[in-house]
């Protein structure tokens, strides 16, 4: 065994040699590929690379009568069966109805030749398909999402793609681009090309430097380039923009020129006809309260019109009108919000739609765009304030819009950043004594605030609040089932209720003793966290928050005659982070357990990760919890 992998290793090498030394790749697209393989093989150890982007550019070219051509051309070696997966076999979406897709090159560089043919693609390479979200979408049945596949490959091999794709009817134009990729580049380029009588608007952010401009033949061209381009920072989050070097541009002149066109389309398609106008007031005339009138409509987009989950940015100006959607009884996010919104308004709703990012950091907040803005949401005024996420069909108050990018398509032309008063807190207090037949009963108290509030979530005519409170308490002690609940504040800054709670006491173990464990509540500080894996020893992107959070859980216990064998341990780690603490005391036959969690930061950078590590490590630790009663 140990000759055949020195062998494989000997081959591998031998194979990249060959690669190396082979005849000249020669020049595409005006950059010269020989060049650029020299130089990633220099900067690189390919033999822990699973590939490496010689070249990753974006060409985009506005022409005079607003079509929009945009042309990605990529150079990629690739040296392991990952690297295939992410590059050999491309899936690229377009719309048959307002674009067209111009496939130029599709070929394998190997055995010093292109496969197969430095000028000709495979008649079997390119397979246009029908996106399965749509299949039985027969108004979206336009899209096709296009295979490309590459021929000829083995490894390692050099693969190079270049494609066009032209959309007409656009009003303008916009983007947000991230220059890391998912793996090393050697050359990473955006080109946008707009007519002299234009404008193009943009901005750089993280570190990108001024552009290169050129004026010709009517027309000017703004590149960016950066050469020797880090892959993005490890774990990727949802909002590498916020700190990766990034271009956003528009041919937008403002903010309210962008808005108006977009909500025009969106209002003129939001109206009903008689009938569903009537079919509407059946839904909502036995429904006593605001908040059941919302849920009523909802309830009915979500159980009659079918979600199609698939990107709508292909239909961003033209929605179809409510009434085809709820006949059709299916749509994408943008069309089931245009009848959400048609529905809501005609009840007596004021409804906005708003446009949620995710980094908790406003990107480029000066640059008119839609590219990186986020999904597209509801915000309904009133109190509770509700939000309303068309793609998942879920219904909730606003609180989780707290420390987010939004822009609303109302009074206010930019987005701003989610905010609130009130401090991220969250309090959960259980008093239980002996009870009946082998039970805990008792009481307690859920006091949440800021981004842990949940009044929209808790509101209406169903059990919400009761199964809201049984998740949060039942995280806290498990098997826990509540009774009665009464709210003391119903805000939608600030909920705090009281509720009765009954635990069945655990069997005890082999020991003879009996186990309780005070956990942490479900929708809890560790849900808001974002894209943090504990498992993780280091990182190098940096953790993002909505801001600094607390977290406070308090269990007392009265044991009477029975003797604690065990409580947890004191802790009190505090560093640059924050603090984590657990008390543990007993006093006259109450054992009290109390558990605090607070991040003072609204972002942490990569290096204090250790730091903050070690608090939700500590908070995660089922030992911190442990009571064992004799």
């Amino acid at each position: 065994m140990k000759t055949l992998k020195i062998v494989l290793f000997v081959i591998a090498i031998m194979s990249l040699a060959a690669l190396s030394l082979a005849a000249e790749m020669g020049v595409s697209g005006g950059r010269n590929l020989d060049e650029l393989w020299a130089r990633a093989q220099a900067d690189r150890d390919l033999s822990a690379e699973d590939a490496v982007l010689l070249l990753e550019s974006q060409q985009v070219t506005q022409a005079a009568d607003g079509s929009l051509a945009t042309r990605v051309h990529r150079v990629v070696w690739i040296g392991s069966s990952v690297g295939i997966r992410g590059y050999a076999d491309l899936r690229i979406p377009w719309n048959t109805a307002t674009s067209q897709l111009d496939v130029e090159i599709l070929r394998t560089w190997r055995d010093g030749k292109w496969w197969p043919d430095a000028e000709t693609i495979s008649e079997t390479a390119v397979v246009n398909t029908l996106p399965y979200a749509v299949n039985l979408a027969d108004d979206y049945t336009t899209m096709r999402e296009t295979m490309l596949l590459h021929d000829g490959v083995e490894l390692p091999c050099i693969m190079e793609t270049a494609y066009t794709i032209t959309e007409t009817g656009l009003p303008g134009a916009d983007g947000l681009f991230v220059m890391p990729r998912r793996d090393f580049s050697a050359l990473t380029e955006l080109q946008v090309t707009v007519p002299a009588a234009s404008a193009l608007h943009y901005e750089m952010l993280n570190g990108v430097t001024e552009p290169v401009i050129e004026e010709i033949e009517g027309a000017v061209t703004t590149s960016w380039r950066m050469e020797n381009v880090p892959s993005l920072l490890t774990p990727v989050t949802d909002a590498p923009a916020a700190y990766e070097p990034t271009v956003v541009w528009s041919t937008w002149s403002e903010w309210t020129a962008l808005r108006d066109h977009w909500r025009k389309g969106f209002d003129e398609a939001a109206v009903l006809d008689e009938a569903l106008t009537d079919s509407l007031q059946t839904w909502v005339e036995n429904a006593p309260s605001y908040w059941s009138r919302l849920q009523a409509v909802t309830d009915q987009v979500n159980r009659y019109v079918r979600g199609v989950h698939y990107p709508d940015r292909f239909w961003t100006f033209t929605p179809r009108d409510a009434v085809r959607t709820w006949d059709t009884a299916y749509g994408h996010p943008l069309d089931r919000a245009v009848l959400t919104a048609a529905l809501l308004r005609a009840a007596g709703y004021e409804v906005t739609p708003i446009f949620v990012g995710t980094g908790h950091s406003l990107v480029g907040p000066e640059i008119a765009r839609l590219n990186g803005m986020g999904k597209l949401h509801l915000s309904i005024k009133g109190d509770p304030a509700g939000l309303y996420d068309p793609d998942h069909g879920v219904l909730s108050g606003q609180a989780p819009l707290i420390g987010l990018p939004i822009w609303r398509t109302d009074k206010f032309f930019e987005p701003f950043l989610g905010n609130s008063q009130w401090p991220n807190r969250l309090e959960v207090t259980v008093t239980l004594e002996p009870g009946d037949d082998g039970h805990w009963q008792g009481s307690g108290q859920f006091h949440a605030a800021g981004i842990f509030c949940p009044q929209g979530d808790m509101a209406g005519m169903d059990e919400g609040a009761r199964d809201y409170l049984t998740g949060v308490v039942g995280g806290v002690i498990d098997g826990a089932i509540l009774g009665w609940t009464n709210p003391e504040i119903f805000h939608q800054h600030q909920v705090i209720f009281g509720f009765g709670v009954d635990v069945e006491k655990p069997e005890p173990e082999a020991s003879g003793r009996t186990r309780l464990i005070v956990g942490s509540p479900s929708h809890g500080l560790a849900s808001r966290a974002g894209s943090i894996h504990l498992y993780e020893d280091a990182r190098k992107s940096p953790v993002m928050l909505a801001g600094p959070m607390e977290q406070l859980v308090k269990v007392r216990l009265k044991v009477g005659e029975t003797e604690a064998a065990h409580l947890p341990e004191p802790v009190s780690l505090v560093n640059e982070a924050g603090e984590f603490t657990v008390t543990s005391t007993t006093k006259d036959g109450w054992i009290t357990i109390e558990r605090e969690l607070k991040l003072t930061a609204d972002s942490y950078p990569a290096e204090m990760w250790p730091q903050l590590r070690a608090l939700l490590l500590e908070d995660a630790d089922p030992a911190n919890g442990v009571i064992l009663l004799d």
